[in-house]
């Protein structure tokens, strides 16, 4: 049995394309920018669901991929991310996106240690999470409509 949060499970897009950049763990307000670039290079009126990917963790820095669900070519200096084969718990995110790293922390201390799984490395060969913005997300708020996709595999 588990505590917290409980998820639902929906498979992860083939493939994300987007612009990558890569942030300080303390200094997680620099992905605002990246999110800024992106709409302005179009990436926001490609589809009315986004994503964000997180991946590639060490112990200071990430790499952050503000994108889109798309298979197509893509645009100069973007980059495309295949989450691989895993069972992509999603968990709802009820808040302003700075409240993220909140819900994150209560998924792994209450809802996966009695979840019989763990992370899987499903997002370029390491541990990471989706973020999905869908259509009722307000970037004025930054907040509505968000969910973190979290790729698991059999402990």
């Amino acid at each position: 049995m588990t505590d917290g949060p409980q998820p639902a499970f929906a498979a992860a897009p083939a493939s994300l394309v987007g612009l990558c950049g890569r942030h300080d763990m303390t200094r997680r307000e620099t992905i605002a920018g990246q999110w800024r670039r992106f709409a302005a290079e179009g990436g926001t009126r490609l589809a009315g669901v986004v994503w964000g990917a997180c991946f590639d963790f060490d112990e200071r820095c990430f790499s952050y991929l503000c994108a889109v669900a798309d298979e197509g070519p893509m645009p100069a200096g973007w980059r495309r991310v295949g989450p691989g084969p895993a069972d992509w718990a999603v968990f709802p995110h009820d808040g302003a996106v700075d409240a993220l790293p909140q819900t994150l922390a209560t998924i792994h201390r209450r809802w996966l240690p009695g979840s019989g799984r763990r992370p899987a490395a499903a997002i370029e060969g390491g541990e990471g999470f989706l973020e999905r913005y869908g259509t009722g997300f307000d970037p004025g708020r930054g907040a509505g409509d968000v969910s973190i996709w979290l790729p698991l595999e059999p402990l």
